[in-house]
């Protein structure tokens, strides 16, 4: 089951004008991390995107914080809902979700947070890499690309020790940044984002 971020992210792009979803993974040098997702939706938009999640996967109930618990307190996983905020700010409604991982490769594993690999490569680094979806043929589709012309996608990682190699953008020798829009969510290829250290 991959949720949030994939079922989330496709469902945004069908649906709403205006979302912006952020991921941030603080990696430990214990093998654990910290993730904390950031959503923020249209309020008109909310009882559309509720519908389709229902249909689509009906455990993630972005708007339902024992739901939320339910899908992040995993022992399994050894997940540990830490933070579940709805802030309401103007027309847009923004969740904010943060995660302890005591064990980010099973964490990872688990799909709940996208598609992200992390591995020890032949010499002795450490990788983390996350594939975003795109949306077949989204781009030969003028009025999905219309209604998705807001719509932003961020992911941060900060490494536990000095970044070796980057696909992302560094902010420091231990952060690495990448924002995505409209262009490149819709290109054909897939976008991987990843970080070596």
């Amino acid at each position: 089951m991959k949720v949030p971020l994939i079922t989330i992210l496709i469902s945004c792009l069908l649906l709403c004008g205006c979302f912006e979803m952020e991921e941030k993974i603080v990696l430990g040098s214990d093998g654990s991390a910290v993730i904390t997702l950031l959503y923020t939706i249209n309020d008109d938009q909310i009882p559309a995107f509720n519908a389709f999640l229902e249909t689509t996967a009906p455990k993630v109930r972005l708007f339902d914080e024992t739901a939320m618990k339910s899908l992040f307190n995993r022992k399994d996983l050894e997940l540990e809902l830490r933070s579940y905020r709805k802030i309401k700010r103007d027309n847009t409604t923004t969740i904010q979700i943060i995660v302890l991982a005591l064990n980010a490769d099973k964490a990872f594993k688990s799909g709940l947070f996208g598609n992200i690999t992390m591995e020890r490569l032949e010499d002795k680094t450490r990788q983390l890499a996350l594939t975003v979806p795109n949306v077949p043929n989204a781009g030969e589709n003028k009025e999905l690309v219309q209604l998705c012309k807001d719509i932003k996608v961020s992911l941060e990682i900060h490494t536990p020790s000095s970044i070796k190699q980057t696909t992302g953008t560094k902010i420091n020798h231990k952060t690495v940044a990448w924002k995505l829009d409209q262009n490149q969510i819709f290109e054909k290829s897939l976008q991987t984002m990843s970080v070596q250290w």
